[in-house]
């Protein structure tokens, strides 16, 4: 009787979840009422060989794109024995069609071709092994068997080109400029789809912003505002959509020229105060980037004091208008880079001292060191006949209130770190004598750490400054 084998699929496994599969079978055999002439490859119509049965494992993708070239590799194994195929010839199909000549199997029984699918959809790949191998411990030649796999094929992305086009204009700190890109195919023309593709603009590493958008000429847009001057390094980024690839400009320099940033300024002041006390004046300094300068405050023309420097975007002073008046207060802001501005003016009324009210002024070193004790000293006019003052660094107290003697008050007070600290005194008032607060006095305390070590700290010039005398005071600078 005439046989004809059959391949028997044995499994199906993954060998990379989603990327890669391996397809087993065997060769038995079957009755066959006849043998009809054909190929030597069309296994399923040859006669039975004598031989030992052999199955095929085939790993390739499960999914690849157009035009990219993969490998198409298959391990001939003996059933029984489980080893690798020594020789014999494999040819590999793709839809049923030859590919290239008839490779032999390797000693281990493996062979493998180059191919690359130039259309999309489903595809098979078979393999055929054509028998004829050995294998160790065997006497009988390696008998034919095939196997075959399905492979979907889709589209490559198109590749895309992306450039930063040129700014028209000149290009100037703190003002608006638009920045374009153009995506065209490789290959030449416009894009064709839209859908989703997004255009990302870059300074360097510091996204300027992103266009959700591009126009049928393949242009998208951002509006972006530089606030530094020199050459910027402008990228676009094309994030790709379906079908077509992303692509990144090439680095295009930009350059900024500098323009002073403009700046407003608003005016905080009260519309009233009263003559000998001090009356706190601030404004706030608004500004693209923190504004760095100073503010001097006018009472119509004529200067309040000296000018304030903004730290943190305000500026403030507490002044002293000795005589009662109607004074027009403007706040006039100047900095190196920023263009000046002047606030809208304000009324404030001074009105006339009254019976009883006294001024309180404060005295402190301007400059000291951490963990030196300095004298804080009060004066209070009209001198009254009693009455405590306390004294102030920032909000916080320094100690308990001081009684007012002959009109004057003092304590010792150590800064326990270095800055820049405001010093006032508030008198408490007494019988006839009203209630006053200085206007606040800076002192400068030069120095490391909040332990007083000062290393090889050496103070700034002073001028006439005088430190108080402090007895046998040791300062604390170690040996």
């Amino acid at each position: 009787m005439t046989n004809r084998w059959r391949r028997i699929a044995l499994t199906t496994a993954a060998a990379t979840t989603g990327t890669m599969l391996f397809f087993t079978g065997t060769a038995t055999a079957e009755p066959a009422p006849s043998v009809p002439n054909g190929s030597p490859t069309l296994l399923a119509d040859e006669p039975a060989p004598s031989g030992f049965t052999t199955r095929i494992d085939l790993t390739m993708p499960t999914q690849i794109k157009t035009g990219i070239e993969i490998t198409l590799q298959a391990q001939v194994f003996g059933v029984d024995a489980n080893k690798g195929v020594n020789g014999g010839m494999v040819q590999f199909l793709v839809d049923g069609a030859a590919v290239g000549a008839q490779i032999k199997a390797g000693t281990t029984g493996l062979a493998s071709i180059k191919y690359t699918f130039t259309t999309a959809g489903p595809h098979t790949v078979g393999v055929n092994y054509l028998g004829g191998g050995t294998i160790s411990g065997v006497t009988d030649p390696a008998a034919a068997s095939q196997t075959q796999g399905a492979i979907s094929v889709v589209d490559q992305d198109v590749a895309t080109v992306t450039e930063v086009l040129p700014v028209s204009g000149v290009v100037e700190t703190g003002i608006e400029t638009t920045l374009k890109a153009k995506v065209s195919l490789q290959a030449g023309g416009i894009l064709p789809i839209r859908t989703n593709g997004k255009v990302s603009f870059y300074d360097g590493t510091d996204l300027l912003g992103t266009a959700t958008s591009i126009l049928t000429d393949g242009t998208a847009s951002i509006k972006a505002t530089f606030l530094h001057a020199g050459t910027r390094t402008i990228t676009a980024q094309f994030s790709g959509n379906t079908g077509f690839a992303p692509s990144t400009s090439a680095v295009t320099p930009l350059e900024v020229q500098h323009k002073d940033l403009a700046t407003s300024i608003t005016l905080l002041a009260p519309n009233n105060g009263k003559a000998g006390q001090p009356v706190t004046l601030s404004a706030t300094v608004t500004a693209q980037l923190s504004a760095v300068g100073t503010v001097q405050f006018l009472s119509g023309n004529a200067p309040l004091g000296e000018p304030a420097p903004v730290v943190d975007g305000i500026a403030s002073i507490a002044h002293i208008f000795p005589e009662a008046g109607d004074h027009t207060i403007t706040a006039v802001f100047t900095g190196t880079g920023f263009v000046s501005s002047t606030s809208a003016p304000a009324p404030l009324s001074i009105s006339a001292a009254q019976p009883g009210d006294t001024t309180t002024a404060v005295a402190a070193p301007a400059a000291t060191i951490p963990g030196v004790p300095v004298t804080l000293t009060a004066t209070v006019a009209p001198s009254p006949y009693g009455g405590t003052v306390q004294f102030y660094v920032g909000d916080t107290p320094v100690g308990d209130p001081v009684p007012v003697v002959n009109g004057f008050a003092s304590i010792s007070h150590s800064f326990a770190k270095a800055g820049t600290f405001q010093v006032t005194a508030r008198y408490s008032g007494h019988i006839a004598a009203n209630p006053s607060t200085s206007a606040p006095v800076t002192v400068n305390v030069v120095g490391a750490g909040d332990d007083g070590g000062n290393g090889s700290l050496q103070l700034p010039s002073f001028g006439s400054l005088q430190l108080p005398s402090f007895g046998s005071l040791e300062l604390p600078f170690g040996s």
